[in-house]
């Protein structure tokens, strides 16, 4: 604001005593005495917001109802049909840059100043996925976005669909005891947290 109204008087005075040239000076003068003014009342600068994008919908599982159940012979890749599903959790992460904001004069001296602002997002989602008509053995291998997974890093669980396998924990603490169907012959791999990007 200060600036401003010095580059106005500036500009004026100057006009007075020097003619356009002297308008010109002026101004220029008061722009710069007033932004000095300005930057010593506010030492503190506005920070900037950056946010990253958020998730929407989650392609590559399917479920259809009424979608057949395959049988497999061998060894074969499987999409499988998500049976089982909870909501997306979203998790906002913030991240604050500081930059140090060297001010001149006296009196003057450093200060801290929040420049940057970034918000990302995170999400995770509880699911599991029907494969096939069973039992398997075991299963070797699980792609994601095209990509290899590491099984030995993620939280899964394999069920191998026998005729006395248990419900799955996670299911049944989310829906309650006894609301919940143990599939059995039918394998399913069951994930305690997915990690889901943007």
């Amino acid at each position: 604001m200060a600036t401003l109204v010095l580059q106005t008087v500036g500009s004026v005075v100057g006009g007075a005593v020097g003619g356009p040239i002297g308008s010109i000076v002026g101004r220029l003068v008061g722009g710069l005495g007033g932004a000095l003014i300005d930057q010593s009342l506010q030492p503190h600068a506005s920070p900037r917001y950056s946010v990253g994008p958020r998730l929407k919908s989650m392609d590559g599982i399917t479920s259809t109802e009424g979608a057949g159940v395959p049988r497999i012979y061998g060894r074969a890749r499987v999409g499988g049909q998500m049976i089982w599903a909870t909501r997306f959790l979203e998790r906002v992460n913030a991240n604050f840059s500081f930059e140090a904001s060297p001010r001149s004069g006296k009196g003057g001296g450093g200060g801290e100043t929040a420049t940057q602002l970034d918000y990302t997002y995170s999400y995770s989602a509880n699911f599991a996925i029907g494969l096939c008509e069973g039992p398997i053995a075991f299963v070797r291998r699980i792609w994601a976005d095209g990509s290899e997974l590491d099984m030995t890093t993620l939280p899964i669980r394999i069920y191998k669909g026998t005729e006395d396998q248990e419900p799955d924990p996670l299911i049944a603490a989310k829906e309650g005891a006894g609301n919940v169907p143990a599939y059995r012959g039918l394998p399913i791999s069951s994930s305690t947290i997915w990690p889901l990007r943007p």
